[in-house]
């Protein structure tokens, strides 16, 4: 009957070290997807500041656009 409790100690006590370890990569992979998350979320707030720039420069190149269209027709005197 001993040898049966100690066994079943020994079990126990191999089952807890598995768990401990688990516990430990558990926790190690929460640090890991909290970084890769956070980088995510940088991510997309730097895409979303480089789309709006984008937006910008377009905006700036169609008003350019449009002042160059309206000065072909213009006669400036400067140049006479």
């Amino acid at each position: 009957m001993l040898n049966f409790l100690n066994k079943r100690k020994r079990e126990i006590e191999r089952l807890n070290n598995i768990i401990d370890n688990l516990k430990g990569d558990i926790k190690q992979y929460d640090a890991a997807f909290y970084n890769i998350n956070a980088r995510k979320i940088e991510l997309e707030r730097e895409l979303k500041e480089a789309n709006n720039t984008i937006i910008g420069l377009k905006n700036e190149v169609n008003y350019l656009k449009m002042r160059i269209e309206n000065t072909k027709g213009e006669v400036n005197s400067r140049y006479y």
